[in-house]
């Protein structure tokens, strides 16, 4: 390798080719001629691994603002990315990234100064950031990043060398609550009457809060008790109202969900009174105002559901927890999980990781009760009536307890001479074993 040096001022520097095919001129730290001919060649071996020679003259707010952001509305414009989830990647670039490190060059950004970031949003006080929204922004550099790396702005992510103790560890997801059968019913009672058929389609169906307020008299089937999931309205904002879409969270989302009596007797019944008002078409909305105007997804969260639980004494209930309530409902009571998880728009995995939950003590019995119907864990007749079975002593009144014990003295006496090995019964007629050795140390301890 031939490393010609030229004169820079104040010192000594070389012509490189960059990794981008341009030829640049870079300083050279060192001040003999030896120490910048190693430096030079330490520098064309970092270019041929994917270095570049010269950091890009870009901050990383710049480099979002000209390449990242336009690249995830192009993705959102072709359906490929939801709206609302770049939107809350622009808010956390915003609130977290941009103060920090935007006005920092691309290539400048290192490990030590995300690992600042992050120790910033976990000592803030009174009340550190979760680490499930530390791992969402690290999630936005990581993203930017890798894109500079496909341009040719850097060689690699700083993220990249972050140590394993200091990259965040959120709590896994899904331990919300479950509401049964008779809780969901009650819930479904005390619901106001302007939000009660959208709260039993929530409550019934496992539908998104999106999706329910999505659906269309067209995707109602009353002849097949069937529903098709095809679309989702997404939220009013400042600059636009409320719209429905067709982009759906993922491809599992396209589905049919089977209609319970509860959700098409509430459907039939809103389907009547839109009809009186002039509507009720395929393409109009099932859930809307008395104008006509799409219903506000916070208003069915907050007045049509969690009100709805308060009234029914359940404490705070949210859509989500509707919607993970059937999941767990669906796998309590025997329900195919392939065929539970397509209903509710998921693998397999993602159903039983994240919304199956189990309804504690009473599932429990149902499991222990299942599995001894099956003989697992039984004791037989002749086995129960055994010198060696064992007793409950934890159920029964004081005096059961006591005549149980007289006669199982009576059936089984006490050993009149303790032997000095094996087994023997004292005067309860309790099993003990003996064993003279161990009581001679104890004794003599």
């Amino acid at each position: 390798m031939v490393v010609a040096l030229q004169t820079v001022s104040p010192g000594l520097g070389e012509r490189f080719r960059d990794v981008d095919g341009r030829q640049r001129t870079r300083r050279l730290d060192a001040r003999s001629e030896r120490a910048a001919i190693r430096e030079a060649r330490a520098i064309l071996a970092g270019r041929d691994g994917g270095e570049r020679v010269v950091p890009a003259r870009l901050t990383l707010d710049e480099f979002a603002r000209e390449e990242w952001f336009p690249l995830l509305e192009s993705l959102v414009a072709a359906g490929r990315r939801s709206e609302r989830h770049t939107d809350d990647i622009r808010g956390r670039y915003r609130v977290h990234v941009r103060p920090r490190l935007g006005h920092m060059l691309i290539g400048d950004v290192e490990p030590r100064h995300i690992a600042a970031l992050l120790r910033t949003m976990r000592g803030r006080r009174p009340r550190p950031y979760a680490e499930a929204t530390i791992a969402n922004v690290l999630n936005v550099i990581r993203a930017l990043y890798r894109l500079a790396q496909s341009r040719g702005y850097v060689s690699r992510s700083p993220v990249a060398g972050l140590d394993s103790a200091e990259l965040p560890r959120p709590r896994p997801t899904g331990a919300g609550r479950v509401l049964d059968e008779g809780e969901l019913a009650a819930l479904v009672r005390h619901v106001r009457p302007g939000y009660r058929a959208v709260v039993t389609v929530l409550a019934y169906t496992g539908l998104r809060l999106s999706e329910a307020l999505g659906l269309r008299w067209g995707d109602i089937d009353f002849v097949e008790g069937e529903l098709h999931v095809r679309g989702q309205l997404q939220p009013a904002k400042r600059n636009r109202p409320a719209r429905w879409v067709l982009l759906l969270k993922s491809a599992a989302s396209a589905r049919t969900v089977p209609l319970f009596p509860a959700v098409t007797a509430a459907l039939v019944e809103r389907l009547s009174d839109e009809q009186a008002a002039g509507r009720g078409a395929d393409t109009d909305l099932v859930f809307c105002t008395g104008t006509g105007r799409p219903l506000g997804h916070r208003n069915v969260a907050l007045r049509g559901v969690e009100k709805a639980a308060l009234r029914a004494g359940l404490g705070k209930v949210t859509p989500q927890d509707l919607r993970r309530s059937f999941c767990s409902l669906a796998g309590r009571r025997g329900v195919d999980p392939v065929e539970a998880a397509q209903i509710t728009g998921h693998s397999p995995a993602v159903w039983a990781r994240f919304y199956a939950r189990s309804f504690g003590k009473a599932q429990r019995d149902e499991a222990r009760d299942r599995l001894l119907g099956y003989g697992f864990g039984a004791v037989s007749g002749e086995e129960a009536l055994g010198p060696l079975a064992p007793r409950s002593h934890g159920t029964g009144s004081d005096a059961e307890f006591a005549r149980s014990v007289e006669s199982e003295a009576e059936e089984f006496p006490a050993n009149e001479h303790i032997p000095e090995d094996g087994a023997y019964r004292d005067r309860t007629g309790d099993l003990r074993l003996a064993n003279t050795r161990f009581r001679g140390e104890v004794r003599s301890g």
